[in-house]
């Protein structure tokens, strides 16, 4: 049973609210909890495809880098094998056709070459003039150029041309790439620096080669520029509208991204590797900051991880406070390379249509909250008017105008009560009518009696006067 109180409050509530309020709500919870549920269930998706999606594209730089990185270490194989069969000529600076080609198919080869224990140099070079032309040639420094470093024009045949440009006092021998090589007894990777004659991030593979007895002759290697080729890959990669990926070492320094900002800071010899947290790209430096923060060091990142945080908003930055998905991926191999492939794509990227589609179910609620807020007025006034109608007429009937009835033409139950009011407003009517007759009657009948009653005493009292008098 109702609570008194409760039935009270129900009592006093009006029709009309009682036939439009439940109706509008209704209609409100309905499309409020499929909105919600289309969004929640958007969002899930839209988190297990952004999953996908960055291990997709980690997968795919971890694949582009270990090809474009393994090409070099080849070419070491081959020149190392040429070298301990003498056929490279260090002393004249001739039969570097080698070197040529290999610089020649390969786009990311800045330079391939080879050093000696006597301090002689032979390779092919990308070589940029005052011009900025760009064009290969050979570098040596030995006797004949007093171990200067020489840039000369190469022929087809990896011969010496004219000298292009004497650079400066050259020894290989005590070139980190050189040191490091001899000092692992393997092939391996650099560390990524500043090429001193371009000032680009390079990297260099190393491979030390042994003659006869096991002793050491000298040292291959191949530069690889991270700039260009890797740069543009990263730029291709489909990683939503705004995602980005980058690579770093574990130092936190930039070794390529998908942005164009310049990976070095400063100027001549004050120029360094750019910090990824120093980055002016705010998705990099946002995320390197989290993964600091995160691990404490980059160098406690031993596996893939797939991490969603916030960013920290920034000012009246359009993006801030919005939800940011990362994967990280180290990448290692048996050379000594060991960096991190990052990838960081907003929320938004994948959360846009979604948005789009929350912003179209609101308003559409607000579309179909109107249209059925209009249907139950209209519907409300088609059910309250011809009870309006009716009370009226009731009130009227209440003051006398007992020849009152409703003009309600309707087959339904509404028009049943007009009709049955009408008919017992016409069988008052005739009643009062027959009422009336009936009192007009009695009126007449009382005015005969006190006539009759008059006539009577005055017959009685003639008589009776002539008897006293």
């Amino acid at each position: 049973m109702e609570p008194p109180d409760l039935r009270r409050l129900l009592s006093n509530v009006p029709l009309r609210t009682v036939l439009i309020v439940p109706f509008v709500l209704q209609i409100l919870g309905a499309v409020g909890l499929v909105g919600y549920l289309s969004f929640r269930n958007g969002q899930q998706a839209v988190n297990e495809l952004a999953g996908q999606l960055r291990s997709e594209m980690s997968a795919r730089i971890e694949g582009e880098l270990k090809g474009y990185l393994e090409s070099p270490h080849g070419f070491n194989r081959i020149n190392s094998a040429t070298f301990a069969e003498g056929q490279f000529d260090m002393v004249e600076g001739r039969n570097a056709v080698q070197f040529l080609r290999q610089v020649q198919v390969s786009d990311f080869i800045y330079a391939s070459y080879c050093g000696d224990q006597t301090g002689q140099y032979l390779g092919a070079y990308r070589y940029t003039p005052e011009d900025n032309q760009t064009t290969i040639a050979l570098s040596v420094s030995n006797a004949g150029s007093d171990y200067n470093l020489d840039f000369h024009r190469i022929g087809t045949t990896g011969d010496k041309g004219s000298l292009l440009q004497r650079f400066r006092p050259y020894d290989p021998r005590q070139r980190p790439w050189y040191g490091s090589a001899v000092k692992a007894e393997r092939p391996i990777w650099s560390e990524v620096y500043l090429d001193f004659a371009t000032g680009l991030p390079t990297i260099t593979a190393s491979e030390p080669v042994y003659g006869q007895n096991n002793r050491l002759i000298g040292v291959c290697a191949t530069d690889v520029v991270l700039l260009q080729e890797l740069r543009q890959f990263l730029a291709n990669l489909s990683i939503g509208d705004s995602g980005i990926a980058f690579v770093m070492d574990r130092s936190g320094a930039l070794l390529s991204s998908s942005t164009d900002e310049p990976l070095t800071t400063g100027e001549g010899e004050a120029m360094t590797m750019l910090q990824a947290v120093d980055s002016s790209d705010r998705l990099i430096q946002a995320t390197t900051s989290d993964l600091q923060q995160r691990f404490g060091s980059f160098e406690e990142i031993y596996s893939p991880q797939q991490i969603d945080f916030k960013l920290p908003r920034d000012g009246l930055d359009l993006m801030g406070g919005e939800h940011l998905f990362v994967e990280v991926l180290p990448f290692q191999d048996d050379r000594g390379l060991d960096w991190l492939i990052v990838i960081a794509v907003p929320e938004s990227d994948f959360m846009s249509q979604i948005y789009a589609n929350t912003r179209n179910t609101v308003l559409l609620s607000i579309v179909a909250l109107a249209i059925a807020t209009g249907v139950g007025i209209v519907t409300a006034r088609w059910v309250i008017r011809p009870l309006l109608e009716l009370n009226n007429a009731a009130k009227d009937i209440a003051k006398g105008e007992l020849d009152r009835t409703v003009e309600i033409h309707r087959s339904d139950e509404v028009g049943e009560l007009a009709n049955s009011f009408n008919a017992m407003a016409g069988q008052l009517q005739e009643s009062f009518q027959t009422l009336e007759a009936k009192n007009a009657e009695l009126q007449h009948l009382d005015k005969l009696k006190d006539e009759f009653l008059a006539n009577t005493s005055h017959e009685l009292r003639t008589p009776l006067n002539g008897m006293i008098g």
